[in-house]
């Protein structure tokens, strides 16, 4: 089965009538899968404690504030994007 959009746009009674195609046939084994079923992705506070150890360990291996702050504001700029619109996708989703 396919849908005609992408699975963050798929409404909670298109998952449900996803999941019973198929019931109604006797013999017929269907097995459900895919992008459709999986759960939005979840952003918590986990990432900003996982920043903070990347800081204090950059800190102590480059002995220097400058470097660790370049490099962690040189990843934070590559992920931070995606991280956003990780965020708002799970919260229109919701």
């Amino acid at each position: 089965m396919q849908f005609d959009r992408g699975a963050e746009q798929v409404t909670d009674a298109q998952r449900a009538a996803y999941l019973k195609a198929g019931a109604s046939v006797t013999g017929l084994r269907v097995e459900h899968g895919g992008e459709i079923l999986k759960a939005a992705p979840e952003a918590g506070g986990s990432e900003g404690i996982g920043v903070l150890i990347a800081a204090v360990v950059l800190i102590v291996t480059f002995g220097s504030l400058v470097a660790a702050g370049m490099t962690l504001l040189n990843a934070l700029i590559g992920v931070g994007p995606e991280w956003a619109a990780c965020s708002r996708s799970a919260a229109s989703s919701s």
